[in-house]
């Protein structure tokens, strides 16, 4: 996911280790208090992809997505998967979309975070559906709240 790769990278090395340790005290915390139900993916992993998405909030980043028209207004689509779970797609380039969803927008990152976050009908986000299909839970979203508003 080379957008969320240059993300991170756009923070110091020191930067970047700092969002990650409160990444992990966060999740020990939760896990403690059993608000973690099952393992979260490796933290090396995860958390690369919520200091992007932090990162990118921050930086007022827009990204790609599904969208369609509603009383005038541009609605953000969303997919469902095989288990009726419900994602608002988002994509890490034009080439990662094209021909597959009828339009698309970019638009700010933070718009889709909180969106996904706040709606009680979606599941998270799904990024690159169409290619990784990798999914950011409300859970991992509230991580990602968290730190940008910290």
């Amino acid at each position: 996911m080379k957008i969320i790769d240059e993300l991170v990278n756009s923070y110091s090395k020191t930067q970047q280790q700092m969002i990650k340790d409160r990444i992990y005290y966060k999740m020990q915390i939760w896990r403690i208090e059993g608000e973690l139900e099952e393992e979260e993916p490796d933290l090396g992993q995860i958390g690369s992809l919520l200091v992007g998405l932090a990162v990118g909030m921050k930086l007022g980043v827009e990204i790609p997505t599904s969208v369609y028209f509603e009383d005038g207004q541009i609605e953000v689509d969303t997919m469902s998967d095989l288990l009726g779970q419900r994602w608002i797609p988002m994509f890490t380039s034009a080439d990662e979309h094209d021909g597959t969803v009828e339009f698309s927008l970019s638009i700010p990152l933070e718009r889709l975070v909180r969106e996904a976050y706040a709606r009680d009908d979606i599941d998270g986000i799904v990024i690159d559906p169409f290619s990784e299909g990798f999914t950011v839970t409300k859970k991992q979203l509230k991580f990602v709240l968290d730190f940008y508003n910290s």
